[in-house]
C-alpha cells in the first residue's frame, strides 16, 4: 500500500522526484472546466481528509518487512491466506423387509461444499468463501406384493437445497463487525435489503452487506460482497406405480406428483472509488489518481443499490406443482 505522502519536501510532481513520489495527487476541487485539468494538492498532502476514510483504512494493517525486489513497490504488507474447495457429500440406507411381500428403505443423502477464500488484508469482513450450497434429501420407499404378477411400489422424498453466493457464517461474521456498521448507513427502508426471512435465513439482524471498492492500486482493494444472492429450493416429490402381468402383457399405471417452491433475493450494495477524481484530468489517461486518494477526499466514483420495493415482499417467492 502506498502511503501518502512518504517525503513532502520532494513530492513535487516532477521527473526528478524520488520513485515513491511520481504518484501526485490531485486536488478534485482545482478542476479547470477549460484546461480539463487539477492542480496537485501541495506537498503531495491530501489537506482535508474524509474522516470515514480514514477510520475504515486504520483497519488495514500497516506494511511489514516485506521487501519487493522491484523498486517500485514499496511499502509492502505480506500475509497469508487460504484457497481451495471443500466438499462433504455421504449416503445413509436402510433396507428392512416386513415380509415376504412387503420390503422398505430410508435413504438420507448430504451434499455441501464451497469455495474457500480465507484470509486477507482483514480477514472478519472478507466475504471470500462461495459459492456455498447445501442439499439435504430424505426418501422413503415401498414395495407391496400382492401376487407373483401385481406389485405396487410408493415413493415419498423431501428435499431441502440451499445456494448462496457467499457462506451465510461469513455474512454473520461481518454483521458483527461494529466499527464498519458505524460507518456506513446500510439500512433496509422500503425492503432495499434483506428482508425480514433473509435474516432469519442467515441469523443475522441488519443488512451489514455491502463492499466499498479502492481501485488504482494493484489488483485493487475491498471488503466485503458487492452482491450477496441466495436460493432456497424445498422439493417434496410423491408417487405410486402399479404394475400388473397379463400373460404377455405388462400394464403399467400410477400417480406422480411434486411440489417445487424457490425463494431468491439478490442483494447488490457497493460504493466505488476509481482514481478519477485525484488525476491529473478526467481525459487525460496518464495513469495518474488513486481510488485510495479518491477515498480519502471522499469523492465517490459510482454506487450500487436495488431499487426499494413499493411494498409485499422484495424477495423472489414462486410454486411449480408438477403431476403426471
Amino acid at each position: 500500500l502506498r502511503r501518502f505522502p512518504v517525503d513532502p519536501a520532494t513530492c513535487d510532481g516532477s521527473a526528478n522526484a524520488p520513485s515513491n513520489c511520481r504518484y501526485v495527487i490531485y486536488d478534485p476541487s482545482t478542476y479547470d472546466p477549460n484546461t480539463q485539468l487539477r492542480q496537485p494538492f501541495p506537498n503531495n498532502i491530501i489537506h482535508n481528509p474524509n474522516q470515514t476514510a480514514l477510520t475504515y483504512l486504520s483497519h488495514f494493517p500497516k506494511p511489514n518487512s516485506y521487501t519487493s525486489p522491484d523498486p517500485n513497490n514499496f511499502n509492502n504488507y505480506a500475509g497469508t491466506s487460504n484457497s481451495g474447495i471443500h466438499n462433504n457429500n455421504y449416503t445413509a440406507r436402510g433396507d428392512y423387509n416386513l415380509s415376504s411381500r412387503d420390503t422398505i428403505y430410508f435413504r438420507y443423502l448430504h451434499d455441501s461444499g464451497t469455495k474457500i477464500n480465507t484470509g486477507g488484508l482483514v480477514p472478519d469482513v472478507s466475504m471470500g468463501n462461495g459459492p456455498f450450497h447445501r442439499v439435504n434429501t430424505y426418501q422413503a420407499h415401498y414395495v407391496h406384493t400382492f401376487s407373483a404378477t401385481f406389485n405396487n411400489e410408493l415413493n415419498v422424498s423431501w428435499t431441502k437445497a440451499y445456494n448462496f453466493s457467499n457462506d451465510p457464517a461469513q455474512a454473520n461474521a461481518f454483521t458483527k463487525a461494529d466499527w464498519l456498521q458505524g460507518l456506513f448507513k446500510n439500512g433496509s427502508t422500503n425492503m432495499e435489503g434483506f428482508t425480514s426471512y433473509d435474516k432469519s435465513l442467515f441469523n443475522i439482524n441488519n443488512d451489514a452487506t455491502f463492499r466499498v471498492n479502492l481501485s488504482g492500486i494493484g489488483s485493487g482493494l475491498g471488503l466485503g460482497s458487492t452482491e450477496y444472492w441466495y436460493q432456497y429450493v424445498p422439493i417434496t416429490q410423491f408417487s405410486d406405480n402399479a404394475a400388473k402381468i397379463f400373460g404377455r402383457h405388462t400394464l403399467k399405471f400410477g400417480f406422480y406428483m411434486a411440489r417445487r417452491y424457490e425463494r431468491d433475493n439478490d442483494i447488490i450494495r457497493s460504493v466505488n472509488f476509481d482514481g478519477n477524481y485525484t488525476g491529473k484530468g478526467p481525459n487525460i489517461g496518464d495513469g495518474s489518481g488513486n481510488g485510495i486518494a479518491d477515498f480519502v477526499t471522499g469523492f465517490v466514483g459510482s454506487m450500487g443499490q436495488p431499487t426499494p420495493a413499493t411494498g409485499g415482499d422484495a424477495s423472489l417467492y414462486f410454486g411449480m406443482p408438477e403431476y403426471a
